[in-house]
């Protein structure tokens, strides 16, 4: 999974996972991604949410880009164990 985020930190792409169970009545996304922002710190920004629906919006701040990618790896992780899969 660090090596997903290591190219999407590359190529500034976030990662997308979907959660899509018919039986449940789930269609549910997930988006991370690893970027510098202005102030030389490292923001992990995740978006979730319903599929077609408004997403909610969450901006975390790392000091470095090796913590930044060890606190998006677990979460990743988390969301592989709830039924995401990558897109």
């Amino acid at each position: 999974m660090i090596e997903i985020l290591r190219a999407s930190v590359l190529d500034g792409s976030p990662v997308r996972m979907v959660s899509i169970d018919p039986a449940e009545n789930r269609a549910r996304f997930y988006e991370i991604q690893v970027c510098p922002n202005l102030f030389g710190e490292w923001s992990i920004v995740r978006q979730w949410g319903r599929i077609g629906k408004p997403c909610r919006l969450r901006v975390d701040l790392c000091v470095s880009a090796a913590e930044a990618e060890k606190r998006a790896a677990a979460i990743l992780k988390r969301r592989v164990r709830r039924r995401y899969a990558f897109e």
